[in-house]
C-alpha cells in the first residue's frame, strides 16, 4: 500500500501541474475568444451606428430638399395666383371699356341714323318743293 501512496504522491503534483497548465492555456484561449467576440460586437455596433447615422443624414438631406422644393413650388403658385388675379382684373377692365365703347358707338350711330333720317326728310321736302316748282 505504501507503493500506492508513493505513486499517488508523485502523480498528484504532476496531475495538479498538468491541470494548472491546461487551465492556464484554456483561460488564455477563452480570453482571446472573448476578446474576439468583444471586438466583433464593438465593430458591428460601430458599423450599425454609422449606418444608422448615415441613413438619418440622408433622410435629413431628403427632407431639406423636399422642404426647399415645396417652398419654391408654393412661391411659384403664389406668383401665378397673383398674376392670374391681375390678369383677371385687367380683363374685367378691358371688357368694361369695350362695353362702354360699344355703348358710346351705339349712341353715336343712333344719332347718325337720326341725322340721316332728318337729312332724308329734308331731301324729300326739297324734292317735293322742286317738284312743285317745276310743275308751275
Amino acid at each position: 500500500m505504501s507503493n500506492i501512496f508513493i505513486f499517488a504522491a508523485i502523480i498528484n503534483p504532476l496531475f495538479a501541474i498538468t491541470l494548472t497548465i491546461l487551465f492556464f492555456i484554456e483561460t488564455k484561449k477563452l480570453k482571446r475568444y472573448f476578446g474576439n467576440i468583444d471586438f466583433v460586437i464593438n465593430d458591428t455596433s460601430r458599423n450599425s451606428i454609422r449606418a444608422v447615422r448615415d441613413d438619418f443624414h440622408k433622410l435629413n438631406q431628403s427632407i431639406n430638399s423636399l422642404t426647399n422644393n415645396t417652398n419654391i413650388n408654393t412661391s411659384n403658385l403664389l406668383k401665378n395666383s397673383e398674376l392670374i388675379s391681375k390678369n383677371s382684373i385687367l380683363t374685367k377692365e378691358t371688357y368694361q371699356n369695350v362695353i362702354s365703347s360699344i355703348d358710346n358707338e351705339s349712341k353715336v350711330l343712333n344719332e347718325l341714323v337720326k341725322k340721316i333720317d332728318q337729312t332724308n326728310q329734308s331731301i324729300n321736302k326739297l324734292k317735293d318743293s322742286l317738284e312743285t316748282i317745276s310743275n308751275l
